[in-house]
């Protein structure tokens, strides 16, 4: 889907500036392979990155990959 594509290479633009919401909508579509191949390691790094800057919601995402 061309939007999806869309909306990843923003979010990943915006995350790539320091952007901590963006961070974790590129760690989101890395999950779950929207606008992007899944790559679970990779959404563990955007998780990650997003949750040093005080993200809870993206530490639940990192605490279920991490479960897996």
């Amino acid at each position: 889907d061309v939007n999806k594509t869309k909306a990843f290479e923003w979010y990943e633009k915006s995350a790539n500036l320091g952007c901590c919401n963006a961070m974790y909508n590129v760690g989101a579509c890395y999950k779950s392979g929207s606008g992007v191949a899944k790559d679970l390691n990779k959404a563990r790094e955007w998780f990650t990155k997003s949750t040093a800057q005080g993200d809870t919601d993206a530490q639940t995402r990192l605490d279920e990959l991490n479960a897996q």
